[in-house]
């Protein structure tokens, strides 16, 4: 499926390391000095920085060059080489009130964020390959937008750009998702005839970053809320979350029209304590099917077949688990064995939690 960001490709190397910050209302050549630029020049765009005396061009390895340029209501800043902690923590104490996105990913290291700040408030934040700890005070209701800009909303294998909890055909990519998702937050867009015209530059030595103050987050506290919440539910909220659950790990693995499945589910909703007797070797069989099934690394991008066995195989073992955990003699913990497999999809957290709360 194409994306509004397939041009990326047309700049060689972007797609590995970028990165990208928008700052609202801010002047490019003050906001590179409230940074800390050791050096700031004058416009050029990038192929004529290349072409520069050595003083200009060249960047040392303790080094990062950093444009920025207007672009509408915003300034746009940009780097090929940055280091996504140090220029964050610059960028957050050069402009602490104004509103701030940022979007830094690496392909090849585990340097990649985003972040959203907004009246001095980190509004969302999130590591890009792996959305198991989204933060910010605005978070559960820019899921959706998340959703539609095609972010991908479970962990994605950094080798293959694979969803790793998905059985999604098309999960979204991480760079061009989260950049889409900059885009409509600010409503702006970064082009290509943007990249290519004139920058103000400046040139930072990374040991020399100012520290910014912490900044306050809101988690998504799925683990601990969630765990709170099954402590204090009810039989019957408990009962309903845990069917909840295993509905949507059923639909996941490919296995609600199954009629073995469905008499399982019928008797954990009639609170029977004994598994339904052919229930053993249809769970036996899921296994099989996932140890025999394609392992992560010995699948590509365009592997669709693979890729949908994999995926199959690993969600018909989760199920399989879940499905013999239930009928364990602990109530509470059965419970929590169940959910765990599902209480990383934010998609579903905020339902799964207010089930247990008795909503």
């Amino acid at each position: 499926m194409s994306t509004p960001y397939d041009w990326l490709s047309e700049f060689p190397g972007l797609e590995d390391h970028i990165f990208v910050a928008f700052v609202q209302g801010a002047d490019p050549q003050g906001l590179l000095t409230s940074m800390g630029a050791e050096m700031v020049t004058g416009e050029m765009t990038f192929d004529e920085l290349k072409q520069a005396p050595p003083s200009l061009r060249q960047v040392p390895p303790d080094a990062t060059r950093l444009g920025a340029t207007r672009l509408g209501a915003w300034t746009v800043t940009w780097s090929d080489n940055a280091s996504a902690g140090q220029l964050t923590d610059a960028l957050v104490k050069a402009a602490p009130e104004r509103a701030l996105v940022i979007v830094a990913v690496s392909s090849y290291s585990s340097s990649s964020r985003f972040l959203y700040r907004r009246d001095g408030v980190v509004r969302l934040g999130f590591e890009p390959y792996d959305r198991t700890a989204i933060t910010g005070q605005d978070a559960e209701d820019l899921l959706p937008l998340m959703a539609s800009s095609r972010v991908p909303l479970a962990p994605v294998d950094r080798a293959t750009g694979l969803q790793l909890d998905s059985d999604a055909d098309d999960p979204g990519d991480p760079l061009r998702g989260s950049l889409t998702l900059a885009d409509r937050i600010t409503r702006t867009s970064l082009t290509p005839k943007i990249l290519r015209g004139a920058f103000t530059w400046g040139l930072f030595t990374r040991d020399a970053f100012p520290s910014a103050a912490p900044s306050s987050t809101h988690p998504l506290r799925d683990t601990k809320d969630l765990a709170s919440a099954l402590k204090t539910a009810t039989p019957a909220a408990r009962t309903r979350a845990v069917m909840f659950a295993l509905q949507h790990m059923a639909t996941d693995a490919q296995a609600t029209g199954d009629p073995v499945v469905t008499r399982a589910l019928e008797a954990i909703q009639r609170g029977d304590t004994e598994p339904p007797a052919d229930l053993a070797p249809i769970l036996e069989a899921w296994r099989q099917e996932a140890r025999s099934a394609p392992k992560r690394w010995e699948v590509g991008p365009r592997d669709t077949d693979k890729i949908a066995r994999m995926r199959r195989g690993i969600r018909r073992n989760n199920l399989a688990e879940a499905l013999e955990a239930v009928y364990g003699t602990d109530p509470e913990q059965a419970a929590a064995h169940v959910i765990a497999p599902v209480r990383r999809d934010v998609t579903i957290h905020r339902e799964l939690l207010g089930i247990l709360r008795g909503h």
